[in-house]
């Protein structure tokens, strides 16, 4: 429901999803949910244009301590959504502009440990406007202010940064056993919401675990069936990779893996699973 409910602000107004949400007719509300999922495949084939383009860009600053890309064509709902992508991707802060009137609008993203608010108010005599905070943020400028903004902001993030800044890492919370991870501590993590900056959702290690059956959900996802190498019996836990960096194929061993908790909710029904952000 999330994405589709998001799109409508993303690609047409708000008012959309809101209208949906408070009509009591159901024939009414049919047909706006129709217009909302009609409106997210249309999210999800401008995002994959975009990324493909933003990649081709992304080639020619291959080693640059940050990504500033530019199409005046872009839409400015979908820039965000592939500028946090680019980011894990490249592992360096990434702003993506566009053209919106007759200015030039903005969505970036950072990584841990680089503060992009500071950075861009390094460059704030560049911008006629921007907000965010350390890890995301949106900002405005004059078409003119284009070729001296990439410049600015990367010395900004220059002087922001140290090399080590620049080597992904993953804050692990705490290491646990597979079958440590129920419904209990599904319960507990949730009733910690809601995580955002400030508030960072728990991350967990596990070590020796069996890949069971694996499967790639929507050509990009990775859903795993995951049992315990050392662990007694044959319990299982059910995990999925999120735009899965690689695949593997079951029956596989993995030496370790890092995960959040979370409930999976579908059709009235739910179980816990794993969400991965790693694994080797």
């Amino acid at each position: 429901l999330a994405p589709r409910i998001n799109a409508a602000g993303r690609l047409d107004h708000a008012r959309k999803s809101l209208e949906l949400l408070l009509t009591p007719y159901v024939s009414e509300a049919r047909r706006m949910a129709k217009t909302l999922d009609r409106l997210n495949r249309e999210r999800q084939d401008s995002e994959q244009e975009i990324f493909d383009q933003a990649l081709a860009l992304a080639q020619s600053q291959d080693k640059a301590l940050a990504l500033v890309l530019f199409n005046p064509s872009w839409h400015e709902g979908v820039i965000g959504i592939v500028a946090s992508r680019l980011a894990r991707r490249y592992y360096r802060p990434v702003v993506m502009l566009c053209h919106h009137d007759d200015a030039v609008r903005g969505s970036a993203r950072s990584i841990e440990g680089i503060d992009l608010y500071a950075c861009l108010s390094d460059c704030e005599h560049l911008l006629t406007a921007f907000g965010g905070h350390t890890m995301a943020a949106g900002l405005s400028m004059h078409r003119q202010n284009v070729d001296a903004f990439t410049p600015a902001f990367l010395e900004a993030v220059s002087r922001r940064s140290v090399p080590e800044s620049f080597i992904p890492s993953i804050p692990i919370d705490y290491e646990l056993k597979l079958r440590d991870v129920g419904e209990k501590i599904a319960d507990e993590i949730t009733s910690l919401a809601p995580f955002g900056v400030g508030n960072a959702e728990p991350l967990f290690w596990c070590e020796d675990l069996l890949v069971r059956e694996s499967r790639m959900v929507a050509e990009k996802h990775l859903r795993l069936s995951l049992g315990d190498q050392s662990g007694p019996g044959h319990e299982t836990r059910q995990a999925i990779w999120f735009s899965a960096r690689k695949r593997v194929d079951a029956p596989a061993r993995l030496s370790r893996a890092c995960f959040r908790i979370q409930w999976n909710l579908y059709r009235g029904n739910r179980h816990v699973q794993l969400v991965l952000e790693d694994m080797d």
